[in-house]
């Protein structure tokens, strides 16, 4: 390679090209590029200082080896190896991404529906994501700029051995979820998601290995296993392994192949499915309040005064505190408290109505509360009841969490009893 071939390849690197593993070489060798980026032309500039310099003909053909990697890369990346950068590109001006995740394999029943929207700046607009129960729509949950409105659609809700029918529209505004959905929208749409892995294995939490077809024929697969409590923002789940399915051609994500990582082997629990990219959504797809029935009760979170202020307790004091005056109210039969200890504020009679056939007696123990999956402190414990007639021990389980749309006060979710 000649002096006029070195110096087109440089030529046509630019002066915002030449990667880093160029300068970092040139920098080690004594070569000024703070002074290459000033003056014009780049190239000669940068010519005569790798000529000047002290460094050895090995490091100079190692220059010029990456610079010609690098325009091979740039001209030609389907005949390179894959890198995320690729799929990054390749969805970067890309504002609608949809999707569906599939459950139970290889039947593939659908479990989620799920649109985000970004603006023309990279953030993220609006969510929404519908949630499926044997074929049918349960939950709607739409997220608008800070704002939430979430259509629970569940024919019925158990509280111990009653029932509560449910079929509201709740609105709030909570800074903890907006980052759940948040991390749902950068976890799961493609736009994000890689750049996510990518920053994880920075921090040792996944290992990553790519596979790419033979003559780029078939899917570029990408592997993630994560440790323990990583896969989820503030979940306590096993170990867990994705395998993404990118298409050679296109570079976009076709498919995401879940699995739990068991002690027998990875077990296959689901898969996100990438149905289109870039198709503009249906108008009010984002607008839950123009969409359901009028019938359907609308409910303020932010409006409501329900739960117990945290104050200076810790998580697992404040889930016990509230379970006990929940259970106290039930054992005086104070149906009105009990109806503001629960995260959706309940009125005395609908209070009565769910509880009223729990005949509790005194409470004989209450054990340490555990944290689950879903971040609910579960407080297990055991009362004396009166139950057709006679009185039993009975034991059973409190669900506490934070109320949504207040953060410093606290609910009792009501488990059924075993």
């Amino acid at each position: 390679m000649d002096r006029e071939n070195i110096e087109e390849i440089l030529k046509q690197l630019g002066s915002e090209s030449v990667p880093a593993d160029v300068q970092k070489i040139a920098e080690e060798t004594g070569i000024d590029f703070s002074e290459t980026l000033t003056k014009q032309p780049r190239h000669y500039v940068l010519w005569e200082n790798i000529m000047r310099s002290r460094i050895t003909k090995l490091a100079a053909a190692a220059i010029i080896a990456v610079a010609v990697l690098a325009i091979i890369f740039s001209e030609h990346p389907s005949n390179t190896a894959y890198a995320f950068e690729q799929t990054m590109a390749a969805v970067n001006s890309i504002r609608y991404f949809h999707f569906k995740m599939f459950d139970n394999p290889p039947d593939r029943t659908l479990c989620r529906d799920a649109w985000v929207e970004y603006d023309p700046n990279g953030t993220v607009k609006n969510t929404r994501c519908d949630f499926y129960d044997k074929g049918k729509i349960t939950e709607s949950i739409v997220w608008k700029e800070g704002k939430t409105e979430d259509w629970v659609r569940g024919e019925e809700l158990r509280w111990f051995n009653g029932l509560t029918y449910l079929k509201e529209l709740r609105f709030f505004e909570d800074a903890n979820y907006s980052a759940k959905i948040l991390f749902f929208a950068s976890r799961y749409n493609p736009k994000g998601a890689l750049e996510y892995l990518n920053n994880l294995e920075k921090e040792g939490k996944v290992t990553i290995q790519i596979e790419e077809p033979a003559a780029g024929q078939g899917d570029i697969l990408v592997t993630a296993t994560f440790e323990p409590n990583t896969y989820l923002l503030q979940r306590q789940v096993p170990a867990m392994k994705d395998v993404y399915h990118i298409d050679s051609a296109s570079k976009l994500v076709k498919t995401v192949e879940i699995f739990r990582l068991d002690p027998n082997g990875p077990k296959a629990v689901g898969s996100w499915e990438y149905c289109d990219y870039n198709l503009p959504f249906a108008p009010g797809l984002f607008d839950l309040d123009k969409e359901v029935p009028p019938d359907v009760n609308r409910i303020d979170m932010m409006a409501m005064d329900n739960g117990i202020e945290q104050g200076n307790l810790s998580d697992s004091e404040i889930a016990v505190e509230a379970a006990t005056q929940f259970l106290d109210a039930l054992i005086y039969e104070n149906y009105a408290l009990a109806g503001k200890l629960v995260p959706e504020e309940m009125t005395e009679e609908q209070a009565r109505q769910a509880f009223g056939d729990f005949h509790i007696l005194r409470v004989i123990s209450m054990d340490k509360p555990k944290l689950n999956e879903y971040m609910f402190w579960m407080v297990p414990f055991k009362a004396e009841i009166e139950k057709d007639g006679e009185t039993i021990e009975q034991e059973s389980v409190l669900n506490v969490s934070r109320v949504l749309g207040h953060p410093t006060r606290w609910g009792v979710w009501v488990g059924e009893l075993k």
